[in-house]
Formats: structure tokens, C-alpha cells, sequence
């Protein structure tokens, strides 16, 4: 079985482990279209797919992304000769730990948090760090980030931009990353690679400096949890996660993150994060270090090839 990618920068699975198991299994890359048995991409909406879909329309299509704005079909997943795989189907994303030690289908890019038990057993947060909490995330306009679900707004970047700016003003939050408005102050711009460092290890080489981490992601929706919460947990700070509409109780208790989306206002969680014991942010940290570390340990067991194996299943369905 042959794919050909019509998104010529993106390729799923192509570290060595990965394409040795497609392999295994009688598929492989081709750069030849017309020879090909499934075409590949990473989106229904962009516009190279329409073009793609009308001059092959006898081709068989596999979407498959990892990214909640790349493809936002809700539904109808299974299609004649159009198969979706994406953040909502259900058979990208089916646990927490996706991003935990690996890049979710690159399975050599650990983004910074190796399967190291003693480096997370001996990590220490402190109460006492200078800095306060981090925002690390590039702006976008809230006009245009907004995602619709039956009715409900699922984004996320509006809010923790937000709630960056409010403790921001409070003097309580730096803001580190790109396309901010010229009114907020920025610590730094963060891009993929930065000082001769990549991203990761540049988030987490500042992260270390701060007591808490607004690690919101970008889109609220089950299993959808990326390296935001454990490069907070792997610097030592006590995340600042939003819960609701995720599964992230699958994994965490409540006495571990703290939880934006149980307070009413920023003004709650400010007073929540101003008023906090060192007891209890040292009680809530130690929490998230020992889920972290079992998270990392069933990881380690599990069967990795699972993702790769409901990408085979789906595209031995377009073809059969």
C-alpha cells in the first residue's frame, strides 16, 4: 500500500520506528501520485485538499492530524473514499499521555521529558521562586480563534490569553511568546528555535524560574492534552489547567492542578493563587510529580503502536 502526501511539508510517522512498522506491514511513502494507493492530508478545509479531490476524485483520501484547527469535522468521519482522522473522531487522541515523553506520532522526539524515573522523582518545586506564574504562548485575535461545537465555543485562546493579561496587570504573570499587542509587555518572542535551543528545552530552561504556569491548552476537548502540562510539572511549577469539557480527571485528582475552570472570575483564581499555603502548593505539586511519574511508567508500557495501528485499520478500509 502506497501514500502519497499532497501536503508536501507534512508526513505522519516518519521516524524510524514508525515507518520500519508501516513497513512491516506493506505500506510505504511514494512520491508518484498517480501510482499511489491513498493520498494523505492533513485537512478537509485547506485548499490544496479541494483542488486535490476534484482533479483525483477516483483516489481514496485518508485526513489524519494531531492539531484541533488543522481539520474541525464534528462529524461524518467516514465518507465514500474519504476517511477523517482527526482530534474529534476518537481514534487519534484516546488518553492523556499522547504527548508525554514523545511527539504523539514521532515517537524520537521526546519534547524535552525523557523516560528518566529518577530526574522526575527528584524534582523539586519551590514557594518560594522569585517569579510568579508564566504565560508562554503566541497571541492570536480572539475574533478569529473562536471553534464551534453544538452551539458551545470549545477555544481556549481567548480565555488564557485573558486570564495572561488580567494577572498580567496584577503584576503576577510574564508573558513570553509572539504576536502580542504592542499595550502588553513581553519577556521574549518564542519561536522554534531560540538561542541555539530548541522550543522545549528554551519553555522549560524559563519555566524553572516560576512558581505556576498557565498551561491552557488552545482547545478544550477530551484527550486533547499536550506537552503544556508536563513541561509545567517537568520545570517545577504547579499548572494552571482548564478541566472542563477534557478527560483530564482520567488521569489528574483534584488535588493536584488547579483547575481555571472551576472559578467564576479571574479575580477568584487571583485571590485563589495570592492566598495559597505553602503547604498545600507543595501538597498540590508533590500530587501532579507522583501522577506524572505513574503516567510515565504506564506509557512506558503500553503499547505505543496502538496510534499506528488505527492508521493502518483506517486506510485497510479505504482500500478494501
Amino acid at each position: 500500500m502506497r501514500i502519497y502526501s499532497i501536503n508536501k511539508t507534512y508526513k505522519p510517522f516518519t521516524d524510524k520506528v514508525s515507518l520500519n512498522y508501516l513497513q512491516s506491514k506493506g505500506i510505504t511513502y511514494t512520491s508518484k501520485i498517480l501510482t499511489s494507493d491513498i493520498l494523505l492530508s492533513s485537512s478537509t478545509n485547506s485548499k490544496i485538499f479541494k483542488i486535490f479531490k476534484i482533479l483525483f476524485f477516483w483516489k481514496k483520501f485518508l485526513v489524519y492530524t494531531n492539531e484541533p484547527r488543522e481539520d474541525y469535522s464534528f462529524n461524518n468521519f467516514e465518507k465514500k473514499n474519504l476517511i477523517i482522522m482527526n482530534v474529534y473522531s476518537g481514534n487519534v487522541f484516546f488518553n492523556n499521555l499522547h504527548f508525554l515523553g514523545s511527539y504523539h506520532y514521532d515517537f524520537t522526539n521526546n519534547l524535552g521529558i525523557p523516560f528518566n524515573k529518577n530526574q522526575i522523582q527528584n524534582k523539586t518545586s519551590n514557594y518560594q521562586k522569585e517569579k510568579n506564574c508564566a504565560a508562554i504562548f503566541g497571541y492570536k485575535n480572539p475574533n478569529q480563534s473562536t471553534l464551534f461545537k453544538n452551539n458551545e465555543d470549545i477555544s481556549l485562546n481567548a480565555y488564557r490569553q485573558n486570564l495572561a493579561i488580567f494577572l498580567n496587570s496584577k503584576g503576577k504573570c510574564d508573558i513570553i511568546g509572539g504576536g502580542w499587542p504592542n499595550t502588553i509587555e513581553v519577556i521574549e518572542e518564542s519561536g522554534f528555535e531560540s538561542g541555539g535551543q530548541t522550543w522545549w528545552d528554551r519553555k522549560i530552561s524559563l519555566l524553572k524560574n516560576y512558581k505556576f504556569n498557565i498551561c491552557i491548552e488552545n482547545t478544550a476537548y477530551p484527550y486533547y492534552c499536550t506537552e503544556k502540562l508536563w513541561h509545567a510539572i517537568a520545570s517545577g511549577c504547579l499548572p494552571i489547567y482548564y478541566g472542563k469539557n477534557t478527560a483530564i480527571y482520567d488521569t489528574f485528582n483534584d488535588n493536584s492542578f488547579i483547575d481555571a475552570s472551576t472559578f467564576n472570575t479571574f479575580e477568584e483564581l487571583y485571590t485563589f493563587l495570592n492566598e495559597m499555603s505553602e503547604s498545600e502548593y507543595s501538597e498540590r505539586f508533590e500530587n501532579c510529580k507522583k501522577i506524572m511519574l505513574k503516567s510515565l511508567l504506564n506509557k512506558q508500557h503500553a503499547n505505543k503502536m496502538e496510534i499506528l495501528d488505527r492508521f493502518i485499520l483506517n486506510m485497510k478500509k479505504l482500500t478494501n
